[in-house]
Formats: structure tokens, C-alpha cells, sequence
């Protein structure tokens, strides 16, 4: 009884109880693992809260028959609703195949509003997927493999090995049909599955033996699940204290981005840019971020994500920022960006007696006849903000009276509201010159 023990204390430990108005979905392929995982799901949970889903790869020649021997064993157990999906896209590598079955079944639990979708791995899968990605340079996050439970999906089965299920299928009279593409080393998974395991397993009897193995293995991978775990907790916590965000840009001192160590940078840029455009950063690419922050230069990433580093800050432009930045240097609403609420009216005052326009730092400006371009580098104002910076300019002319931060009446009515940090205020003593200081 170690299948249906091991069930229990897994299902336990994932959900603990099910309500009886609640629903689940059992995914089954019609193979040894997936009839078992139907058959225990059946001992736990009256049949009216069992949904099955079915996905036909439609790769194998009997994949039709295989698709309706399912059904007709569901509804032999009192389970009518049987969902059936099939392969609608064109590809059929193991990746493209996974993923349009991960779709399928996240669509349904949406749709039927199912409490959980329980999969059927078990040890060995777990063990194939980790030497899968060990062979590909996974780093941490991918060599964590398999959840027990990840959001609605629960694997009640990882602790059990494939011989444990065959032999509880034996003893319980449970009918499977065997996937005969599982035979093929075509897929890089079989290859692992056929040629690499087998010697493991032989090698592990030095050492206790497949199940004692197996069970060191499973206890490897749920240290490497909780470190990951720990990891998330600790760069989101790290990203809700320093990374600053406005409608134009994400931003954050490069100085406190080096503090991090480098499993902490990978799992904090990786949870970015899921913040930002649901991408995944693959390890490339965190080496191109990598490099961008080193160097202080920009790189375009994944999800067109803009990374920017100038003057100290790392500036991270999503596409939604690109297009509001642009908008806003387009449509030039200075007065509703730049200006405190209730000075509007002072500022148009002061800008009539300076005969001056309120705008944007343009290229050629000048200040006292210095390039502002020079100026910014000297007080470390950052690329990205340099044209984004409020400016009071003779009208139709280069020459600047006023920039932010200047110390004078003009910086009571204006303010930078994305700016990475606020600097310090600078004297202007020209502009106070011209104004009379008992009108304002």
C-alpha cells in the first residue's frame, strides 16, 4: 500500500481537504501513471467532482482509439465530464507539445473554475527533467525541477517510482494503454529515459539501491525548490525597497544592483521581467544584462525591455514606457507634468516678466554659454533624464535662463516627478536678478 500511502500524505501536505462544492481536474493520457493517478483521485472524491481532460498529440496512429478508450473508461467509473483537447498547432517537439497541453489544461481550469489540475509525475519524470536540464546549463531555477504544487497544479505522485505504479496497477486490476512513442529515441526525454537511467539506477546499487536513490534524489530537488523559494522571497523584498517606478521607466542605483550576489541578481531580473513583460530571461541573456551594468551601456532584451546605464542608475523601459515617454515628448503637456498644484498661475507670471517658454532640454542648449550637454555630465544628471528635463529657455531660442534643479522661484513651482533621486539644488543667482522679489 506505499502508491496509495504516499498518495495521501502528498495530497495532505499540497491541499489538505477539498470542499464538496469544489471540482478538480485529473489530466489522463490513458498511460500506467495518469490511470493510476485517476484511480486514487476516484478513492479520495465522489465522481461528480472529478473533471478528466484528455489531449490528444495526434503524433501516433492510435491516438484516436486511444482518445475514446479514455472516455469509455471514465464514464465506466461514473465520470461524465471527460474534456478532450486536441493539437492545434503544427510543431511536435516536446517543448511545443508540452506547452499546448500546459494551455489546454490551465484553459479549462479557468473555464470550469476547477480548485486544482492533478498531473501525474512521478520520481522518474522528475529524475529525467532534472538531468534534461542539467545537460541543457539550467541554472538553479530550472535545475529545481518539478513542484508538488504550483498554483492550481498538483503532483501528487513525485515521490513514486515508475515500478511502484505498474506494480499498483497490476495488483488493482487498473487497465492502461502504453504510449508506444515512449519507445522512440527521437525525443530527447525517451534518449534519457532509455539509455541514461537505466545505468543510474544500475550504478545506485552501490549505494542502497533505485528506491533509496530515488529518494535522496527527491530530497535534492525539494532542497534546491525551498533555496529557490528563499531566493524569490528575498529579491522580491529587495525590489520593493529600491526599484523605483514611474510612468517612463523602472530605476535603480547601479550601486545597490552590485551588492547583490549572483543567484540573487539572476532571480531578481528574472521576477522583473516578469513584472514587466512576462518574459522569461534565459541565461544569455542575464549575461547581456550582466555585461550592460558592468560597462554602463544599453542592451534591448527580451520583451523589448530597454536597459539603460548612465550616471550610476540602470534604467529599465518596458515597451509601455518607450511609448509614453515618446507621447510625452510629442504632445509637450508641461504644465500637468512639471508643474506643483496651485503654482501654475505664478509660473505663467514669471515666465511673461522673463519673456521665456517652458520645455524640454533640447540638443544645443546652452547655459551662461556652456553646453548643457557638459553640464549634465558634470552633475551626473542621467542620460535618460537629460531630455526629459524641465527647462525655462528665451523663446525661440537655445539659450537657457533656468534648468532643473536650480535653486530660485522657478524651482517652487516646478518639479521632476520621475527622476531617479532628487538632486540637490543648485544656485542661480542670474535669474533672481531680473524678477522683483516684492511682486513675488
Amino acid at each position: 500500500m506505499v502508491v496509495q500511502e504516499q498518495f495521501l500524505i502528498s495530497w495532505k501536505k499540497s491541499i489538505g481537504s477539498i470542499p464538496e462544492s469544489a471540482q478538480v481536474i485529473v489530466a489522463v493520457s490513458g498511460g500506467v501513471d495518469s490511470m493510476v493517478l485517476l484511480h486514487l483521485v476516484t478513492q479520495a472524491l465522489p465522481s461528480s467532482q472529478i473533471i478528466v481532460a484528455h489531449f490528444d498529440h495526434q503524433i501516433r496512429p492510435s491516438s484516436g482509439e486511444v482518445s475514446r478508450w479514455v472516455q469509455k473508461h471514465c464514464l465506466a467509473l461514473g465520470i461524465s465530464r471527460i474534456l478532450v483537447g486536441n493539437r492545434k498547432g503544427k510543431k511536435t517537439s516536446e517543448e511545443a507539445l508540452r506547452n499546448e497541453r500546459y494551455e489546454f489544461l490551465k484553459k479549462l481550469q479557468s473555464e470550469t473554475g476547477a480548485k486544482h489540475v492533478f498531473l501525474a509525475h512521478h520520481a522518474h519524470d522528475q529524475l529525467e527533467t532534472f538531468l534534461m536540464r542539467l545537460l541543457r546549463g539550467s541554472g538553479v531555477d530550472g535545475l529545481a525541477s518539478m513542484a508538488s504544487k504550483r498554483g492550481a497544479f498538483v503532483r501528487p505522485l513525485l515521490k513514486l517510482s515508475k515500478s511502484d505504479l505498474i506494480d499498483f496497477a497490476k495488483i488493482h486490476g487498473i487497465p492502461f494503454c502504453e504510449d508506444e512513442t515512449n519507445q522512440e529515441t527521437l525525443f530527447f526525454r525517451n534518449q534519457i529515459r532509455k539509455e541514461l537511467i537505466p545505468k543510474l539506477l544500475e550504478l545506485s546499487a552501490r549505494y542502497g539501491g533505485e528506491r533509496k536513490f530515488l529518494e535522496r534524489f527527491g530530497g535534492l530537488t525539494e532542497e534546491i525548490q525551498e533555496h529557490r523559494k528563499e531566493n524569490k522571497r528575498h529579491a522580491r523584498k529587495w525590489i520593493a525597497d529600491h526599484v523605483k517606478e514611474s510612468v517612463v521607466w523602472h530605476s535603480v542605483f547601479r550601486s545597490d544592483w552590485m551588492l547583490l550576489s549572483g543567484q540573487i541578481k539572476k532571480t531578481t531580473a528574472r521576477i522583473l521581467w516578469k513584472q514587466f513583460a512576462n518574459e522569461t530571461l534565459e541565461t544569455k541573456e542575464l549575461r547581456l544584462l550582466e555585461e550592460a551594468i558592468q560597462k554602463q551601456k544599453t542592451v534591448v532584451l527580451s520583451g523589448g525591455i530597454k536597459v539603460i546605464v548612465s550616471c550610476g542608475v540602470i534604467y529599465f523601459l518596458t515597451r509601455q514606457n518607450q511609448a509614453t515617454m515618446a507621447q510625452i515628448k510629442r504632445e509637450g503637456q508641461l504644465w500637468d507634468l512639471f508643474c506643483h498644484p496651485g503654482k501654475k498661475e505664478k509660473l505663467k507670471a514669471l515666465l511673461e516678466t522673463v519673456q521665456a517658454e517652458l520645455r524640454f532640454l533640447e540638443p544645443g542648449d546652452k547655459f551662461n554659454q556652456k553646453k548643457m550637454k557638459r553640464r549634465c555630465l558634470e552633475q551626473s544628471i542621467p542620460l535618460p533624464e537629460r531630455f526629459l528635463l524641465p527647462v525655462i529657455a528665451k523663446k525661440d531660442s537655445r539659450e537657457l535662463i533656468w534648468y532643473f534643479p536650480l535653486s530660485d522661484v522657478f524651482l517652487d513651482c516646478v518639479n521632476l516627478p520621475w527622476a531617479h533621486r532628487t538632486p540637490e539644488p543648485r544656485k542661480n543667482s542670474n535669474i533672481t536678478k531680473q524678477l522683483d522679489p516684492v511682486q513675488f
